[in-house]
């Protein structure tokens, strides 16, 4: 058969003996000898090749890629961005936008600029020890509206699912306990089509950054007008299809066995036996997700906040002003200190006043608690403005999805019945 492309990431297929099916190392996917010579009599419709689309609008545009991190930034011809909002590098322009970087959808956004000011507002009023500039209007300004990608898949599915289905039923007779369990032989196969599968690939931006600004409900996802990219810039980014189909993979085969389990939901409990749920083929596709963006940046660290524009969760530390926590250490050393040698003299701990040593001995001592105080609280305080962000559950939507059994089989096997004896009550 020579070899043949991975009809889901183009990665080499390779005749895996373990298995006696053919694999993939790139993804992890395996076909068997069968799908594999469907796929290439061209009978697999998620591999039909669709056409780029010329979109004159769209190609008006121009395309600008960063020096440092080499993310691809498109963007309106005449807008000014002057910087990568993704690693805060310099752009260079390449010239107009290629028909190919068209996205195929969008999520709008749903926090106007206002709203996401006043979010960040509210969640960085906590940060005492920031700059004093920190929230002027001067750095508020600079709060952007941005699209990042996101990587989608369309994927047809082959189910191949069989087990046991049992039903149980119990009563009481006299001073017996009864149980029924009738066993049944269920086979359901069939296929499905799932459409625009969201994967975890989303460009360069920092993950941990988008991670804590949450996910975004893909059920509102429109189809992209190209207006939309001219009013804030967008990433473009290839996608890597071996890591993105892992993510692909799991949700798509969760979301498989709920429908497979559905099905068979007349059963006290299913046991399977063979459960095969392989996606034979995959369209890639990519949309764009709205972020609010704030680049600052204090002494040589760069700080980003996100607000996502979607649902409006925040992310992002406040940073601290190396005045004003080395004010507060001074002010707390000092007033320790003091404290300390009051103490020491009305007490007599470090001697009577007139013992040779006792100004250095309460000196010493005031120096050394004050010292400790100021790092312990100093400590504190800038623990108090890294608040804890909340770890979003996955994101497991699974875009939309048409399955279609065409076979569903449900064999009587046996039945059989137990009893016991009730205990005393």
């Amino acid at each position: 058969m020579g070899q043949s492309k991975c009809p889901n990431c183009d990665g080499t297929l390779e005749y895996r003996a373990d298995h006696r099916k053919f694999g993939c190392n790139s993804c992890g996917s395996f076909f068997t000898e069968e799908q594999v010579k469907k796929l290439f009599k061209g009978k697999n419709k998620s591999q039909a090749a669709r056409p780029i689309m010329e979109d004159d609008e769209f190609c008006q545009g121009e395309l600008y890629k960063c020096t440092v991190c080499g993310a691809e930034i498109m963007a309106e011809a005449d807008l000014k961005i002057g910087w990568c909002f993704c690693c805060g590098g310099g752009l260079q322009k390449q010239g107009n936008l290629p028909a190919a970087y068209r996205p195929e959808g969008i999520l709008p956004f749903e926090i106007s600029r206002d709203a996401a000011v006043e979010i960040f507002k509210d969640n960085l009023a906590y940060g005492k020890l920031s700059p004093s500039a920190f929230s002027s209007d001067e750095v508020l300004s600079g709060l952007k509206g941005v699209y990042l990608p996101v990587w989608m898949a369309d994927c047809n599915v082959g189910i191949n699912v069989n087990g046991t289905g049992r039903t149980v039923k119990s009563w009481i007779y006299g001073d017996q306990l009864y149980t029924e369990t009738r066993d049944y032989s269920v086979e359901r196969n069939g296929e499905a089509e799932y459409f625009s599968v969201p994967s975890d690939a989303v460009g360069k931006m920092d993950r941990d950054l988008m991670a804590m600004a949450g996910n975004y409900d893909f059920t509102k996802l429109q189809r992209f007008d190209p207006s939309d990219i001219f009013r804030y810039p967008a990433e473009y980014c290839p996608v890597n299809k071996g890591e993105a189909f892992k993510c692909i993979q799991e949700k798509v085969k969760e979301d498989t066995r709920k429908t497979v389990g559905k099905s068979v939901s007349k059963y006290t409990d299913f046991i399977p036996e063979n459960e095969d749920i392989d996606i034979l083929g995959t369209y890639w596709n990519y949309s764009l997700v709205p972020l609010w963006l704030l680049t600052y940046t204090s002494g040589r660290k760069t700080y980003r906040f996100a607000v996502n524009g979607q649902t409006g969760k925040f992310a992002g530390d406040a940073p601290v002003s190396p005045v004003k926590l080395s004010f507060w250490a001074l002010v707390v050393f000092v007033t320790v200190a003091l404290l300390t040698l009051v103490i020491t003299t009305v007490t007599g701990f470090a001697g009577s006043a007139d013992q040779s040593g006792f100004l250095v001995r309460s000196v010493g001592t005031g120096a050394v608690l004050g010292a400790f105080a100021a790092a312990v609280v100093c400590s504190i305080a800038v623990r108090s403005v890294r608040r804890p962000h909340e770890v979003p559950e996955p994101n497991t939507y699974a875009g939309d999805a048409e399955t279609n059994f065409t076979t569903k089989l449900d064999r009587y096997v046996r039945q059989y019945t137990t009893k016991v004896k009730c205990k005393d009550k």
